[in-house]
């Protein structure tokens, strides 16, 4: 079983390459058409032998026919039947006269009977028997003479002619796919180049040039098109890589915090101002959940607020500018900042960025005018102004209730 497993995955890694595409096409042509060819050649070369043989026949036999009617005397017509059967090409001889009575050759089979042919090998005994008939120059025909020739011979040529095409068959058929073979070799070997510099190229390997040349035009036209591509993949790749390079320049230099985060809340990216404002390294949040710069309440919440929004769409902070949340900072306090959301689509990928700044010092001036406004400035005491508004608050509530 398992030399059978390995032989399937043989046949079919030899059946998937492009040498055993053109190996197995040839050998299915060859089946399909060498059948056929030199079927068709050796049916004419048969009946070339076997005409050959007929018409050699008929030529010889009227010459013996003359042989015998020249002899008067039977003595001397059994020695010229004699005569005919020691040439070698007769194995049968008989005279038949008109007065129905037969001579043979004292060498005849006596069992062997006549049975007239008209092409080779009609009756299968291997024999072909013609009657000629006999005459002398003064007269009508007097008997006839039967002959007996052996096929044997053109058989054995016809089976040589056979056996010689069958070698001549297996000698193509094994020249041919070597043929192939090679020429397949030679073929994807550039292909194999070119596969080997594309798959360094797909890891990332742009440098890697196609530095392939063959005698074959369409693969030298596929090897300019793909070198042309690669230089444009690279010197594309220099401009992304010379766009990021001025893009991430000029976010790690803004004033503001920029922070990246995914679709999971997970931070990617963190500029020297959010540094400074959090007081923590890039290396210390990237990677870690953005709940970690937020207050205990907001950050508790904030997975949720990211899978709502997949879900439904709708929007809490994604959009709205200006928004004031709390942060936390690496020491533990909190302190507010504004913050504005945006959605971005990265390779197929969600990323939301927030741009912050720190408000700390804005608040606290908007808590002091809020403190001057509704306070007497040497006393302290809160003046008419912080009156009336609890006293309409207080109002608001009583009417509510």
């Amino acid at each position: 079983m398992v030399w059978k497993n390995r032989l399937s995955a043989l046949c079919n890694a030899i059946c998937n390459t492009l040498t055993g595409w053109l190996v197995t096409g040839m050998v299915i042509i060859h089946l399909l058409l060498l059948p056929l060819l030199f079927g068709a050649v050796f049916y004419l070369i048969k009946e070339s032998y076997e005409t050959q043989f007929v018409e050699h026949i008929r030529s010889t036999a009227p010459l013996y026919a003359q042989m015998v009617g020249a002899e008067d005397e039977e003595a001397m017509l059994i020695a010229t039947l004699d005569e005919i059967l020691l040439s070698g090409q007769v194995t049968f001889v008989e005279l038949e006269t008109t007065e129905n009575r037969l001579v043979r050759s004292s060498m005849s089979t006596p069992e062997e009977t006549f049975n007239e042919d008209f092409f080779f090998g009609q009756h299968g005994d291997h024999v072909y028997y013609i009657a000629i008939p006999v005459q002398d120059a003064a007269g009508p025909p007097f008997a006839t003479l039967r002959l007996g020739y052996s096929e044997h011979l053109t058989l054995e040529q016809i089976g040589r002619t056979y056996r010689s095409g069958i070698a001549i068959i297996i000698g193509y058929f094994v020249l041919s796919t070597f043929f192939v073979v090679l020429i397949s070799i030679i073929l994807t070997r550039s292909i194999r180049q070119i596969g080997e510099t594309s798959q360094a190229i797909a890891q990332g390997d742009l440098e890697q040039a196609f530095a392939v040349r063959t005698n074959i035009g369409e693969v030298n036209q596929l090897v300019d098109n793909l070198e042309h591509m690669r230089m444009t993949l690279l010197q594309d790749r220099q401009e992304i890589q010379d766009r990021e390079t001025r893009i991430q320049a000029i976010v790690a230099n803004m004033a503001e915090g920029v922070v990246t985060i995914n679709d999971r809340g997970i931070i990617e990216s963190f500029n020297q101002a959010a540094e400074q404002i959090f007081g923590y390294r890039a290396d210390e949040v990237i990677g870690n959940n953005i709940s970690m710069l937020m207050s205990a309440s907001s950050g508790a919440k904030h997975d949720e607020y990211i899978r709502d929004y997949l879900r439904t769409g709708v929007a809490k902070a994604v959009g709205q500018r200006n928004r004031e949340v709390m942060g936390r900072h690496k020491d533990g306090h909190g302190f507010p900042l504004e913050l504005a959301v945006s959605e971005l689509t990265l390779g197929g990928r969600r990323v939301f960025s927030g741009i912050l700044r720190d408000i700390t010092e804005r608040a606290a001036q908007k808590a002091l005018l809020e403190y001057q406004a509704t306070h007497d400035a040497l006393t302290g005491m809160p003046n008419r102004m912080l009156c009336r508004d609890r006293l309409q608050q207080m109002l608001a509530r009583s009417r509510r209730d």
